[in-house]
């Protein structure tokens, strides 16, 4: 049975952005950056390292996460960073609830 929380010390856990803009889904051919930073309930900021989609057009990133990586009980935000080409960005800063434990 598979779990529809987030739970600390969670591995593997998969977080997927879509870059989007005004005109729709953003081509990430070419991207030099690729990141997701995330924001832990303590304020401590994490920048990781993310990789694009097989299909870079589809605007789509990810971070698969490791061991250490969901350590903080509480509310997190998460936003990417993105360079192409034609600029450089920042997307809308989402949230996710890390739970705990039995």
């Amino acid at each position: 049975m598979a779990a529809n929380e987030i739970r600390i010390g969670d591995i593997g856990t998969v977080f997927e952005v879509t870059i989007e803009d005004d005109s729709g889904v953003v081509d990430l051919t070419g991207a030099t950056v690729h990141n997701l930073i995330f924001k832990k309930p303590s304020s401590t900021v994490v920048t990781k390292p993310a990789v694009l989609d097989v299909d870079p057009t589809t605007g789509i990133i990810r971070y698969t996460t490791v061991t250490g990586d969901l350590d903080e009980l509480g509310c997190w935000q998460i936003q990417a960073e993105i360079a192409i080409p034609g600029g450089s960005w920042k997307s809308d800063i989402g949230t996710f609830h890390v739970h705990s434990n039995l």
